[in-house]
């Protein structure tokens, strides 16, 4: 059965703000557009300069490598006692699809409207039970989706975010919980997108490596029942791109605190791991916190909370903390981070239970994202991350969250916030990325999952290099564009990968753009104002930063004239001659700033020397009466400039003085 629910608040039309960025292969470049400022032509190409920029800048917040999907293989692991079992399907665009599996009753076709959450109901009997099984589902559409996954019985539930197949990787560690009861084990499933995929497991629990092929839409599951026993830290490789997932059936959190809940989430491949996370503490609950797995995939990975270092574990070891309140998290190599709700009993006795959620690392945040909050919970939550620059920019429903909404964590300058929603859809987006986490309540049980996220490569990212070093720019007037490119420790171009310019000096912010099929990713922006200064910028990948650049802007065009014009033509007559004024023809152009002008002459050459004539600053000149043969120029610089060393000259103009020929006088009239 396919039913749709429509959101409470009608989606408002959401602002577009024009960030000067775009992605592409250029060269770095400083456009001035103060030359010839007089010209309306000269104005028309700027326009059309600045449309393309706008154009770009909507071009780049394109993310290919993100949860949102045409196709996804998916699999169900086993909850204790499902009752149902539901997938759910949001999109921005109208779109059909289909679901297909081999297992039966599972295919249906489906509508997706704007802003409405598609559900659909699967068999129970579609969850896997142990190894290799014909349990895959496969659900494709017309135009991008999102897919969240509902495993729902009375007491025990949790949901998880579905990652498209293009995401998928080939290298996993997997994240879950150790088992803490006899009825549900710490497990991992694999779904196989290809055939002929050769899967090869490390069990970190016992040492052991095993080996299991898989053809497409086939499923394997893996589940270590003994008390204590926990599979966090296993290795999934494979020779092509599968979806992996870490889950229990039911579990206590912390082991000892009441009551048990099934917790599942898709896992992120390694690639896709980070170095910066932010948490925001579950509304609903009591002040004691909740827990937090950091796993590592590398060995020496140091791990700290809030700026103070907590630990240090090696490749497939975790380290498990209760936090409080909003706190940072880095590490100095990739890691994978889940938050887990507690047991009512260890959470002041509130309404709720145990879910497990994936804490997508900052770099992989999002600019949109439709969510679903799902029948049978008591109440609906989503938790927000956000830079500081993206505050006052984040819609909720096309309703502007207020900055009011969102506290502070620590001097990050990252924020978090709660948000109580009602049952339904609700749409998300920013003018810069920022991350939504969802989740809900009700007696005994719980559910929560990542709202989505990029999956970009950023863990493969080795080097950042910033061009150009230097550039110059004219206030509200030039176009400075810089570009970082990305490589991996192959010295690859890396594509897909968020690029955040950070900027300090004369003013400070941070954007982003993302990298192209060569590795670069290109910022373009004009400074507005009429304060002079300096720009300091980086770019910056997963705490990976680039050479610095310097950017100096200036509020005075100063370019001196590259065409002194002309000044009129040559004259001759007898000694005493009063020439015809010196009119200038045609004005000095290629000047940015404002004009003057000075006077010379020559008695020697047209070559020179020539002297400066006193009070000759317009743009003609009437020389007076001449007994001598003498050469006329004008120079013309701007005035900011602070010598004439770079002033142009006009061609010399010649007041040729004819000699008297001897015993004939001469009269003047």
């Amino acid at each position: 059965m396919t039913q749709h629910y429509q959101p409470d608040n009608n989606l408002a039309s959401i602002p577009d703000a024009v960030i000067w960025q775009s992605c592409g292969s250029f060269s770095p470049k400083v456009t001035s557009s103060s030359q010839k400022a007089s010209s309306l032509f000269h104005r028309a190409i700027i326009m059309l300069s600045l449309m393309v920029m706008i154009l770009k800048s909507h071009e780049i917040t394109a993310q290919n490598n993100t949860n949102v999907g045409t196709d996804f293989w998916i699999a169900i692991p086993p909850n204790s006692g499902a009752s149902s079992l539901k997938i759910f399907v949001s999109s921005s665009a109208n779109t059909t699809g289909q679901v297909t599996s081999s297992f039966p009753g599972v295919n249906q076709s489906f509508n997706v409207f704007p802003g409405i959450l598609t559900e659909m109901a699967i068999p129970v009997g579609v969850q896997m039970t142990s190894g290799v099984e014909n349990k895959g589902i496969h659900i494709t559409t017309v135009q991008p989706v999102s897919i969240y996954c509902l495993n729902f019985a009375g007491g025990t539930t949790d949901a998880y975010a579905a990652f498209q197949t293009e995401s998928l990787g080939t290298s996993y560690r997997i994240l879950t919980y150790k088992t803490t009861l006899s009825n549900g084990g710490s497990a991992l499933s694999i779904v196989a997108p290809y055939n002929g995929t050769v899967v090869t497991l490390f069990n970190h629990q016992t040492g052991s490596t095993s080996t299991v092929t898989l053809n497409q839409g086939q499923t394997y599951y893996l589940e270590e029942s003994a008390i204590g026993n926990d599979l966090t830290g296993s290795t999934v490789e494979s020779t092509q791109p599968v979806a992996v997932y870490g889950s229990v059936k039911i579990v206590n959190i912390p082991q000892g605190c009441l009551y048990g809940d099934h917790i599942v989430e898709q896992m992120m491949p390694l690639s896709s791991w980070g170095r910066n996370f932010i948490t925001v503490p579950l509304e609903g609950r009591d002040a004691s916190g909740d827990i937090f797995r950091i796993m590592a995939d590398q060995n020496a990975t140091t791990v700290s909370i809030n700026g103070t270092p907590a630990a240090t574990i090696n490749a497939g070891d975790f380290h498990e903390v209760s936090l409080a309140g909003l706190n940072s998290i880095t590490t100095n190599k990739p890691v994978l981070v889940a938050q887990y709700a507690k047991g009512t009993s260890c959470s002041g006795n509130l309404t709720g239970d145990p879910f497990m959620m994936l804490i997508p690392p900052r770099e992989q945040f999002l600019l949109q994202y439709t969510i679903g909050s799902v029948a049978g919970f008591t109440s609906h939550h989503v938790n927000l991350v956000a830079p500081d620059y993206a505050i006052n920019t984040i819609y909720e429903d096309g309703i502007l969250i207020p900055s009011s909404a969102f506290l502070a964590v620590g001097t990050t300058g990252y924020y978090g916030a709660q948000r109580t929603v009602t049952q339904g859809t609700h749409v998300y987006s920013g003018n810069f990325p920022f991350g939504v986490f969802v989740y809900g309540w009700t007696n005994v049980n719980s559910y929560g999952y990542p709202g989505g996220c990029s999956l970009s490569p950023v863990a493969t990212v080795n080097n950042v290099t910033l061009s150009p070093p230097s550039a110059t720019g004219i206030l509200n007037t030039t176009i400075v564009c810089l570009t970082a490119h990305v490589e991996n420790t192959n010295n690859e171009p890396v594509s897909d990968i968020r690029v955040d310019f950070n900027f300090t000096g004369l003013t400070t912010f941070t954007s982003s753009a993302f990298t192209n099929a060569q590795g670069d990713a290109e910022y373009c922006y004009t400074q507005t104002g009429t304060i002079p200064g300096t720009h300091f910028v980086t770019a910056e990948v997963s705490n990976i930063s680039s050479n610095q650049s310097t950017i100096v802007w200036s509020n005075i065009p100063c370019t001196d004239p590259t065409d002194g014009g002309t000044i009129g033509t040559d004259q001759s007559g007898c000694p005493g001659l009063t020439p015809f004024a010196l009119l200038g023809i045609t004005p000095p152009s290629g000047e940015s700033g404002t004009i003057e002008y000075k006077w010379q002459q020559s008695v020697t050459a047209g070559s020179g020397p020539y002297t400066d004539i006193p009070a000759s600053d317009a743009p003609d000149y009437n020389p007076g009466s001449l007994q001598v043969t003498t050469w006329f120029r004008r120079l013309a610089r701007v005035t900011c400039s602070i010598d004439w060393s770079g002033a142009v000259s006009t061609d010399p103009v010649l007041i040729t003085i004819l000699p008297i020929p001897s015993g004939i006088p001469i009269k003047h009239q």
